[in-house]
This record gives C-alpha cells, sequence and structure tokens, in this order.
C-alpha cells in the first residue's frame, strides 16, 4: 500500500516530466519552425519565442492534450475509456480530437497575439482551408498526426 509520501513524490515525478515533455517538445518545434523558415520559406529568421530557442505552443499543446486525453493506448474523455477494445478506432480518436484541440489552441493563440499585441507570430492566408490566417487545413491534420506519434 503506498503511503502519501510516496504518493506526493510520484506526484512531483510526473510534474517534472510533463514539464520537461513541454520543454523538450518546444524546443523540437522551434528547430522544426527554423529548418522550415530556411529550407522551404528560404528566410532563415528566429521563429523563438523572445529570445529563447522554444515555441511555448507546441510543448503547451501536447501537455495539455496528454492532461485531456492521456495517451492513445489508454484514452479517456471525461473520465471514460474511449473505443477500448478497438485500438484502431482508439487511434483514429485520439488522431482527430487531438489535432482539433491543437488546431483551437492555435487559432486561439494566434488571434490573441494578433489583437493584444499586433504581432502575426505566423501566417497560413494562402494555405488551403485556411481561418484568418491562424490556422489551415494540412498544418492541422500535422499538428494531429505529431502529437499522436509524440
Amino acid at each position: 500500500m503506498k503511503t502519501n509520501t510516496q504518493h506526493s513524490h510520484g506526484r512531483h515525478i510526473r510534474i517534472k516530466v510533463l514539464f520537461l515533455t513541454g520543454f523538450l517538445v518546444s524546443f523540437l518545434g522551434w528547430a522544426w519552425e527554423m529548418l522550415y523558415a530556411a529550407l522551404i520559406l528560404q528566410s532563415p529568421n528566429d521563429r523563438g519565442f523572445l529570445i529563447l530557442p522554444i515555441c511555448p505552443i507546441y510543448g503547451i499543446s501536447v501537455v495539455a492534450i496528454y492532461l485531456l486525453f492521456r495517451t492513445p493506448k489508454k484514452m479517456r474523455l471525461f473520465g471514460k475509456d474511449i473505443a477500448k477494445h478497438d485500438p484502431v478506432l482508439r487511434y483514429l480518436a485520439y488522431f482527430l480530437l487531438s489535432g482539433l484541440f491543437a488546431t483551437i489552441f492555435e487559432l486561439i493563440t494566434g488571434f490573441f497575439f494578433d489583437r493584444v499585441f499586433h504581432i502575426h507570430l505566423w501566417n497560413y492566408k494562402d494555405s488551403f482551408g485556411s481561418i484568418g490566417g491562424y490556422v489551415a487545413f494540412f498544418p492541422s491534420l500535422l499538428w494531429g498526426f505529431i502529437i499522436t506519434a509524440f
């Protein structure tokens, strides 16, 4: 039987792992953005947040989705197992919901920075399915795939 001290210690470990995961994914997102800007856009400008080599939207999205849905293998929604006996359906649901959640988060974040700080951090204006330049169809699919794979 676990004592309160053991339970508390386990919770602290999970919080540290989530924090480090969020930071790692934020760094990987920054690295991806830098490669994309340099190779595809051919404009190698700093894509980091303020002066750090991180894009927090990546890390925050991954951690928030983990807290909301857990993992694709143990997906839960509002405390209930999703497609417990059908792994294909469970992974598909995870992919769709994580992509949708990340897209909504990206839309809100982009809109907030644009309206409050007059900064357009990214622009999908010319992309298929763009909404205000903040989100687009293919980046949303990519969000779902990356989060599910991660």
